[in-house]
């Protein structure tokens, strides 16, 4: 691949039109998404403020 390349813009992919479903689908995904990550953090904030406080 020579330089020119690679800094050329991608060609922005066809984005289908999602169903209904695949809608919900996607976003009950990303809520999860977030809920674990939430949770995650949580977790390790309560286990750095032990650490602080030991």
């Amino acid at each position: 691949m020579s330089q020119a390349e690679q800094k050329a813009p991608k060609a922005p992919k066809e984005v289908k039109a999602l169903t209904p479903e695949e809608e919900e689908k996607k976003k009950r995904r990303e809520e999860l998404k977030k809920a674990k990550l939430a949770s995650k953090n949580e977790k390790f904030q309560k286990k750095q403020q032990a650490q602080a406080a030991a």
